[in-house]
C-alpha cells in the first residue's frame, strides 16, 4: 500500500476483496547481540519502543481504508 496510496487515492488503482487476503506480516528491528548501538541508535530504538502505537496510528491510519 506504501507504494501505491496515490493511485488508491486518484482512483487510478483499485483494490479486489479475496478471500484469505490480506495476509498479515509482522515487522521487527533486528541487530546482531553482540552490537553495541550509537548513542543516535539506541536514542532511535527507545523512541519506536515509546510511540510505536502513534506512529501507527499517525503515519499508517489511512491503510485501514483499504
Amino acid at each position: 500500500l506504501i507504494g501505491i496510496i496515490n493511485e488508491l487515492i486518484t482512483g487510478d488503482l483499485q483494490i479486489i476483496k479475496v478471500e484469505g487476503f490480506p495476509i498479515e506480516s509482522n515487522w521487527n528491528l533486528i541487530w546482531m547481540k553482540s552490537k553495541n548501538h550509537s548513542p543516535i541508535a539506541s536514542a532511535y530504538l527507545a523512541y519506536i519502543r515509546e510511540n510505536k502505537e502513534n506512529i501507527i496510528a499517525q503515519k499508517f491510519q489511512r491503510f485501514g481504508l483499504y
